[in-house]
């Protein structure tokens, strides 16, 4: 299973999960609960997925950032 957003980096699960009737799997009570460690504790105690993967490669890199900028100065 994967969470993910539109610019973000993609969090799996850390354990394996069996589907059923009553599955349920919280990646919101420690970092640890999503593999490669892909989310972050925030000050309110909720949690965040790592933002700025344009390109959806997996990585947030300059490449990202060039995308951004050169998109915002061809105003796209």
């Amino acid at each position: 299973m994967v969470a993910s957003n539109r610019n973000s980096i993609k969090a799996w699960i850390a354990l394996p999960l069996i589907i059923g009737m009553n599955s349920n799997y919280n990646i919101s009570t420690t970092t640890n609960n999503t593999f490669g460690n892909h989310t972050k504790k925030l000050g309110d105690g909720n949690f965040a997925l790592y933002s700025g993967d344009v390109n959806q490669d997996g990585q947030i890199s300059i490449d990202d950032f060039n995308f951004i900028r050169n998109a915002t100065q061809l105003f796209t």
